[in-house]
């Protein structure tokens, strides 16, 4: 039982330690906390999290642009709806941690996606939430689309054609979820 115990923390701290670059993340000084779903937090252990990658003992800081910085192409500007090669290499071939993954960013996508439609104040801060989420487990179109609409929200254009860019985004993320969760 213990063994099984320990494995599984060293499996959330290497899953931790692989998408920190995908999600925001905040270190506190016991755990590594990640948003999901848009209303909850995965907590990690830290310890185990820090003794593997000793270089994110600290805060994260972002990395300053230089000047003639230009924003990089779209990782993946076509192809499947999901990545699931990425989405197993984030959760290290755990199905039942995929399947809760997928689980929660299915809600997550229903949910922020029905909010941004409606174009709250606070619009450009769920689209920066769904990039994250979305690019985290592999969904980059919707990454890319939401990034869009955080852009175009911020700029202050009319958004109409990105909010109906990321609708159709999402249908098709959704669609590969839901056919993901069904073959498993």
């Amino acid at each position: 039982m213990a063994d099984n115990q320990a494995k599984a923390g060293k499996n959330y701290g290497n899953l931790a330690a692989s998408i920190v670059n995908w999600c925001n993340v905040t270190l506190t000084k016991a755990m590594v906390v990640l948003p999901l779903a848009g209303r909850g937090l995965l907590r990690l252990r830290r310890r185990s999290f820090s003794q593997e990658h000793p270089s994110m003992s600290g805060p994260v800081k972002p990395e300053a642009k230089s000047p003639g910085w230009v924003a990089s192409p779209s990782l993946v500007p076509e192809g499947p709806a999901i990545d699931f090669n990425h989405l197993e290499r984030m959760t290290l071939g755990e199905r039942g941690i995929e399947q809760e993954v997928l689980a929660l960013f299915r809600t997550q996508l229903v949910d922020l996606l029905g909010r941004l439609e409606k174009l709250p104040r606070e619009g450009m801060s769920l689209a920066h939430t769904l990039k994250g989420s979305a690019r985290g487990v592999g969904a980059f179109a919707v990454g890319d689309a939401a990034d869009q609409l955080e852009r175009n929200l911020r700029a202050g254009v009319t958004v109409d054609a990105d909010v109906a860019t990321l609708r159709e985004r999402v249908s098709d993320a959704l669609q590969a979820i839901d056919e993901r969760l069904r073959a498993r």
